[in-house]
C-alpha cells in the first residue's frame, strides 16, 4: 500500500519540479531523524552541518551524473577523549538545558 502511495503522489506532482523537490527533501529530513537516533544508540557522534555550497558538493561527489542533488550533509565518528572542547560545560547547564529548549520552541 505505501509503494502505491508513493508512487501516486511522485505521479501527481510530476508536473511541478518545485513541489516534488520540497517533497524529496522532507523525506531526506524524516530518514536524517532515524540516521542520528541510530548513530547515538550505536554510541557514534554525529554532526548534522549546513552553509555548505551544494553545487560544489554535486560536483566532488559527481551527483549531477546521477541526477541527485545534496539536501543534508552530517558528520559521522568518534570523539576523542583529549579533545579540550568535550570538557569545556555547556552553557546551558546540566538541568537548563530543556528549559532553554522548550523556551526557543515555545516563544512564539
Amino acid at each position: 500500500m505505501s509503494r502505491e502511495l508513493r508512487n501516486g503522489f511522485l505521479a501527481s506532482h510530476s508536473n511541478n519540479p518545485v513541489a516534488l523537490q520540497s517533497w524529496s527533501a522532507s523525506q531526506v529530513y524524516i530518514a536524517l531523524g532515524g540516521l542520528l537516533l541510530a548513530a547515538a544508540d550505536m554510541g557514534i557522534d554525529s554532526l548534522t552541518m549546513e552553509g555548505y555550497n551544494p553545487e560544489i558538493l554535486s560536483e566532488v561527489l559527481h551527483l549531477k551524473e546521477k541526477d541527485l542533488t545534496p539536501a543534508v550533509l552530517v558528520a559521522l565518528g568518534y570523539h576523542s577523549d583529549e579533545d579540550f572542547n568535550a570538557l569545556i560545560c555547556s552553557v546551558f547547564g546540566t538541568g537548563n538545558l530543556f528549559n532553554a529548549l522548550g523556551f526557543f520552541f515555545y516563544s512564539y
